[in-house]
């Protein structure tokens, strides 16, 4: 069936947040369905709302990612759905009732403790990247992104009151994976791995992102105690692979892949605790990266368009969900 449907308990647990997202859902589908690329260019004709969303973030409100979205995302959103439903409501009825459920979940979120002005909060991080872009323009622009990784990632956690006090990154590729690289002391071992990115053979590709993917989980991943150590997982892919049905049947392999892969996630995630791993997926909307996202806790996924490069992606959201991860 197209569009969205309601994250499962395991991904948006009861609570007030749930509460909004029911609610959003409920316009979505009086609204017809219709499609994220769809809603965010309607947004954009409309002269007469708060703000606009990009189709990742109508995705992400309506997953419930990301926790509790600003009042300005969620009335705009709001607004737009209840203009475009088949029933003919009254628009702003809708948007208070909303802001009232708002108000509710984003009362109940839990807020960072009061922190003085010269405290800054020490944070560690382990990061893999998975580079399985296909076309040539993807594979620049991720060399060109992460170029300035530590310095971008530091001026942005100093922003929020935080110190990078450990980055390790792991590179996974066509070319093979490389050892963890210690920031900023070992960057120029990093920097020479990233020049060596070449785009994925599309042959093959749900395999070659399973076996990427399993290289991730099974990383030597850090686990020595410190205040926050966060081990997150950064995929890129701009090719679709097919969805899991389709593979299951045409390859056993793969679905094995696949059922070995959810399962190892699963339980690193009870041995280590919901809050220690992460996962953030530009990847297409089909098999693994729907799945992940609709499946795994702590999973954010900004979908890119089949057969074009990553070039729509600011790199800048992608500093900023790593640093809202730590």
């Amino acid at each position: 069936m197209a569009g969205l449907h309601m994250p499962s308990l395991s991904v948006l647990p009861a609570g007030p947040h749930r509460t909004l997202v029911e609610h959003l859902h409920g316009l979505y589908r009086r609204a017809g369905k219709p499609s994220l690329r769809d809603m965010a260019s309607g947004m954009r004709r409309q002269d007469d709302l708060p703000g606009t969303l990009s189709h990742e973030g109508i995705g992400n409100i309506l997953r419930g990612k990301g926790g509790v979205p600003t009042w300005r995302s969620v009335e705009t959103l709001t607004r737009y759905l209840t203009g475009i439903s088949v029933v003919g409501e009254d628009v702003d009825a809708q948007v208070r009732m909303v802001h009232s459920l708002w108000l509710t979940a984003d009362d109940e979120r839990p807020h960072p403790p009061e922190r003085l002005d010269n405290f800054k909060y020490h944070c560690t991080m382990d990061l893999v990247l998975c580079a399985l872009t296909t076309q040539p323009g993807s594979t620049v622009l991720l060399q060109r992104g992460f170029l300035h990784l530590f310095q971008r990632l530091q001026e942005a956690m100093e922003a929020k009151g935080k110190i990078v006090s450990q980055l390790r990154v792991k590179l996974i590729h066509a070319g093979g994976e490389s050892p963890f690289f210690n920031f900023p002391k070992e960057h120029y071992g990093f920097y020479d791995q990233l020049l060596s990115l070449t785009p994925v053979d599309s042959d093959n590709l749900p395999r070659r992102s399973l076996q990427a993917l399993r290289q991730a989980v099974d990383a030597d991943w850090c686990v020595d105690g410190a205040e926050r150590y966060r081990h997150v997982i950064v995929a890129f892919s701009d090719t679709p692979t097919g969805e899991v049905g389709e593979v299951s049947e045409s390859s056993d392999t793969d679905y094995l892949l696949w059922r070995d892969l959810d399962a190892e996630w699963a339980r690193q995630q009870s041995q280590l605790g919901p809050n220690f791993k992460g996962i953030t997926l530009f990847a297409p909307e089909s098999f693994p990266w729907t799945d992940i996202s609709s499946d795994w806790p702590l999973a954010l996924h900004f979908p890119s368009e089949a057969g074009k490069s990553l070039e729509d992606f600011e790199f800048d959201e992608i500093i900023e969900t790593l640093s809202n991860d730590l």
